[in-house]
Formats: structure tokens, C-alpha cells, sequence
């Protein structure tokens, strides 16, 4: 199943609700530094095992959900924390692309 998570929740971490296959919810920890396109798993949370005892895992992948139209404080808290990152992380902005 995938599950649109807030973009904050991937950096920081937190507990989410995420929908089963038998269509009940489970509670599920994201833990802090979260990437979009992360698959967790749910164990046993998944379909019956086929003519035995139990259930399979369910796995959640995570989309990272970017706010589209920022406040002006929002906007300046986000460049706040960019630029403290970019000072704080070498890696933080490098993008492999290819081989």
C-alpha cells in the first residue's frame, strides 16, 4: 500500500495510521530521516498464508507529500532550515545522476 505522508513526518519522525488489507488501520512508527520511496514492512500484517496458519507482511511504501502554497512564515521557517542544513551537511545537496 502507499501512504502520502507529510514531509515533516520524513524528517522528523512520528507514528502514522496506515490502512490494511482486511480494511482495518495499524499504527506504524516512521522513523526520523525518512526518504520518499521507503518501503516498511507490517509484519503479519499481510494475506493469509494459503492453506496454513497465519498472515504474510504488508508493505508500505512512503511518499513524501510537499506543501504546495506556503505562508510567508512558513516559507521562512523552510528557508531557515535549508540553509542550516546546507551549512551543517556536505551531502546534503549532492545529486548523483547516471551511472
Amino acid at each position: 500500500v502507499q501512504v502520502n505522508i507529510p514531509i515533516t513526518t520524513g524528517i522528523l519522525g512520528g507514528e502514522i495510521e496506515v490502512p490494511t488489507i482486511d480494511g482495518k488501520a495499524a499504527r506504524m512508527k516512521i522513523p526520523a530521516g525518512t526518504e520518499s520511496g521507503q518501503i516498511f514492512r507490517l509484519k503479519g500484517k499481510g494475506m493469509p498464508y494459503v492453506g496454513g496458519y497465519g498472515k504474510g507482511d504488508q508493505h508500505v511504501l512512503i511518499n513524501l507529500k510537499t506543501p504546495r502554497n506556503l505562508s510567508k512564515r512558513a516559507k521562512q521557517l523552510v528557508e531557515e532550515l535549508d540553509k542550516e542544513i546546507r551549512e551543517h551537511q556536505a551531502d546534503y545537496a549532492t545529486t548523483k545522476v547516471g551511472f
